[in-house]
């Protein structure tokens, strides 16, 4: 990215993403934003035109089914990018952050993780106010989240979200530092449905083998893989995850390296 620097973030990658269009953006610690196309560098500014890429450290991005480029960061909010013209070639930058007087502002400006579910809603996952969900249907655009609309949300913990994914049957799995979250949106009244709750308990060897879920993998034959920070790697077992998991965890002693997973 950078050559002959001293400063070491310039080259610490923190975001990395490959779109529609076959660009790759890069996102460093030294919050700065590298766009390139067949091994060619996109200078930054022919993308946003109009507004300036802002100094931000972008830790995750997703480009959801209409071309708009989310990017949330460490601190600094939420961003969208809106494609301005059908190459999707110029984009326009809108930034969403954490407002005390407006409660239906996003709940956290630490964003780890973006996720759009088969019926195109984007989801957010903050490291500090949970889970949230984007509106952005009418005029302005909406969060919902504990505070307001999503409000089964167990707030008592779980604020802090690591990542999202979806199983087979579109469920969402939410990992945090607390624990595994499982959540329905496909279902009817989905905003005011329940949460469940999975986590490591002392002496059951089919719990999660620890509670801090750094990332969550779903492979070819729709088997979900959990990350964890001390627990090693966790397969989920269970034809209903809403009704029931158990786990199967392996360690250091199975062979891995380490039990801490990323």
């Amino acid at each position: 990215l950078v050559s002959n620097t001293f400063i070491k973030t310039d080259n610490d990658v923190r975001g990395i993403y490959s779109d529609s269009k076959g660009r790759l953006w890069v996102a460093t610690k030294g919050k700065k934003m590298y766009v390139s196309y067949d091994g060619k560098e996109i200078a930054i500014d022919r993308l946003f035109p109009k507004t300036s890429f802002p100094s931000a450290g972008v830790y995750v991005m997703l480009e959801d089914r209409k071309g708009n480029i989310w990017m949330g960061t460490k601190g600094d909010g939420l961003f969208k990018a809106v494609p301005v013209n059908d190459e999707r070639n110029k984009y326009e930058i809108k930034q969403f952050v954490a407002d005390a007087n407006n409660p239906e502002s996003i709940s956290h400006n630490s964003v780890y993780s973006l996720l759009e579910d088969r019926n195109g809603r984007i989801w957010v996952g903050t490291f500090g106010g949970g889970l949230n969900l984007v509106d952005d249907a009418g005029s302005g655009v909406k969060f919902y989240h504990y505070k307001n609309r999503l409000s089964t949300y167990p707030s008592n913990g779980f604020n802090r979200v690591r990542h999202l994914a979806t199983d087979a049957n579109g469920k969402l799995w939410i990992g945090t530092t607390d624990g595994l979250l499982l959540f329905d949106p496909g279902a009817k009244d989905f905003l005011s449905g329940g949460f469940v709750k999975y986590g490591k308990i002392p002496g059951d060897k089919e719990s999660l083998g620890d509670n801090d879920i750094q990332f969550i993998y779903r492979d070819s034959r729709n088997i979900i893989w959990l990350l964890t920070s001390s627990g090693g790697l966790n397969k989920a077992i269970g034809k209903d995850a809403m009704r029931s998991l158990r786990f199967v965890n392996y360690t250091k002693k199975d062979g891995l390296p380490s039990d801490y997973l990323l």
